[in-house]
């Protein structure tokens, strides 16, 4: 909706609903797969941190047996030596607990922020260098959110999915930084090279 309205398609008025404001030569397609926003991985952090956290806690209060099943076995397909099925199971993990709020917004946005993972340029190029790492950290940080859920206790629930969320925060960080450390190193490298290249030439 938001990438509609910033197209110019629709118009969302306060109290009133949302209004088509431009179809003509418009493709059918469009509507149904608005382009996708390019964000950065840290404004999806971000957003994740104030939308799952409450989402969490809306999930503990009426959390099922069946509900706390299927967060197990998510949380027993992560601890696996393929990063695929990794990921994977730590999104199912966290579209099922925003499933459980029985809220449609909140489950399109929880699915909206994991696509962009992937699907916005800036984003995927900060999560591509993280991929699979922490994997111990991420086990007991969801084994967390569980415990919180199963004992339906709300509070604990968006606190643990808040923790949780920041220090994926701060694993991105990490990653980042080192990046651009061995970038640094490369360039000193290439530069004590040149400077060598050079005094052997002046000695030539």
């Amino acid at each position: 909706m938001i990438a509609l309205e910033l197209q110019g398609i629709i118009e969302i008025r306060d109290r009133s609903g949302i209004y088509i404001t431009q179809t003509k030569n418009l493709p059918a397609e469009s509507l149904s797969n608005p382009p996708d926003l390019n964000v950065g991985a840290f404004e999806l952090i971000e957003a994740r941190i104030l939308i799952e956290s409450d989402a969490a806690g809306i999930a503990a209060e009426g959390a099922t047996a069946s509900d706390l099943d299927i967060l197990r076995t998510y949380i027993k397909s992560m601890d696996s030596d393929d990063v695929e099925i990794c990921e994977q199971a730590d999104r199912d993990f966290h579209v099922h607990i925003a499933s459980m709020t029985h809220n449609g917004a909140l489950i399109a946005m929880v699915e909206l922020l994991w696509d962009l993972r992937k699907k916005s340029p800036l984003a995927s190029q900060i999560m591509s260098r993280a991929q699979g790492g922490g994997l111990e950290a991420r086990l007991s940080e969801h084994a967390a959110i569980m415990k919180a859920i199963e004992a339906k206790d709300t509070v604990a629930a968006r606190k643990a999915m808040q923790q949780h969320l920041e220090q994926v925060r701060e694993y991105l960080l990490d990653a980042t930084e080192a990046v651009e450390i061995d970038q640094l190193r490369t360039r000193l490298k290439l530069k004590r090279q040149a400077v060598i290249n050079r005094t052997k030439r002046l000695k030539d």
